[in-house]
């Protein structure tokens, strides 16, 4: 697993939106960058791990809250894709090349999200905004892409 952890800034780079709780995702994995065409919302089952079964479960959702600096926290939703040949396995929540849960991936979703919580930490502080290292992008509320 590889730990993702940091702040969001506005697109033009001249404002931290928030902070988000660390989290670690399956090493072979990579945070999607693009239009993503899937209807999966982070507000209809909060803080967790979820399988896109519209996408074959090639990607899942990380759906996390964002801190920002008045204390007041929204969901925020970043994906990423499994490497080629491998599913997200909501049961493991893990990529896997022999998972065979996609199709019942949805019904997992409440019981996955206990087990979820083991991999999230707390809050980064970020000095302020950076134009080097690492910083996610958002854009209503969905982490779109990053920029190094």
């Amino acid at each position: 697993m590889k730990e993702i952890a940091g702040h969001i800034q506005s697109i033009e780079g001249d404002i931290i939106l928030g902070v988000f709780r660390s989290f670690y995702v399956p090493q072979s994995s990579n945070l999607y960058e693009g239009t993503i065409s899937s209807s999966f919302s982070c507000s209809a089952y909060g803080q967790g791990y979820y399988a896109d079964e519209e996408n074959s479960c090639q990607m899942f959702h990380v759906c996390t809250p964002v801190e920002s600096h008045d204390g007041a926290a929204t969901q925020y939703r970043f994906t990423f894709r499994c490497a080629e040949g491998e599913q997200f396995d909501q049961r493991s929540l893990t990529c896997s090349r022999s998972s065979n849960t996609c199709s019942s991936a949805s019904s997992l979703f409440r019981n996955s999200q206990q087990q979820s919580q083991r991999l999230f930490s707390g809050f980064s502080s970020p000095a302020g905004p950076t134009n080097t290292g690492v910083c996610y992008l958002a854009k209503n509320q969905i982490i779109t892409g990053i920029r190094k």
